[in-house]
This record gives C-alpha cells, sequence and structure tokens, in this order.
C-alpha cells in the first residue's frame, strides 16, 4: 500500500470483483485549495502489489470522491459535486476493456446518465 499512501489524504476505497483493481479518493492540490480525485491503480496479479502511484480516473473531472466499480468492470459509480448539488454519476467502459484497468471515459455512457 506504499504507492496508495503518498503523502496526501487518501480515503474511499473500493476494490474490483477480481482482487486487482483499486479505486480511491486522494486530495489533491488545486489553484483553490485541496480537491479530492477519483484514482485507481492495478496489480499485475492478485498476489502482486501495486509499484506506482494512482492514476486519476481521466472521465470524472471536478469534485469527485469515492468512486465503487461494479462487479462486471464496466460501470464506475461516484460521488459528485455539480451545479451546486451533490449527485451520484457515473464512467462506462466497454465489455471488451472492463477487467483491464483501461480508463472509464463515459464514451458509452447509457443514454439519461449524467
Amino acid at each position: 500500500m506504499r504507492a496508495v499512501n503518498a503523502g496526501a489524504l487518501q480515503y474511499a476505497p473500493s476494490i474490483s470483483a477480481d482482487g486487482r483493481e483499486l479505486f480511491f479518493t486522494r486530495l489533491i492540490d488545486a489553484p483553490t485549495g485541496s480537491t479530492p480525485a477519483n484514482l485507481s491503480q492495478r496489480a499485475p496479479r492478485r498476489t502482486q502489489p501495486v509499484r506506482r502511484a494512482g492514476a486519476r480516473v481521466s472521465g470524472a473531472r471536478g469534485f469527485v470522491e469515492a468512486a465503487s466499480l461494479s462487479p462486471d468492470g464496466r460501470v464506475l459509480y461516484y460521488h459528485a459535486f455539480e451545479g451546486g448539488h451533490f449527485v451520484i454519476d457515473l464512467l462506462t467502459r466497454p465489455a471488451a476493456l472492463a477487467g483491464s484497468g483501461s480508463a472509464c471515459t463515459g464514451a458509452d455512457r447509457p443514454a439519461g446518465a449524467r
């Protein structure tokens, strides 16, 4: 967990069904102060540790936190502050990439999703 606990406040961990992908929230210093961001890391194997710092989830921008991945690895739900209030939002990734550690971008977001 040394790669995750990198000197900033980390919270709201969530692990994928296969045990290899970790999502968590980290406070990121921004020009206006600290802002939470969703990050993810993927271990090469379930029994191997993560060796790099988390990568920011590319499709989730602004005040976002507490990401949670669906069991099939295709939908990432998270908490966001939008338009002056808090909402639950989601990002998706194609079925072919589920479980690969590839970014959730929202490119194939279901109709009616934020």
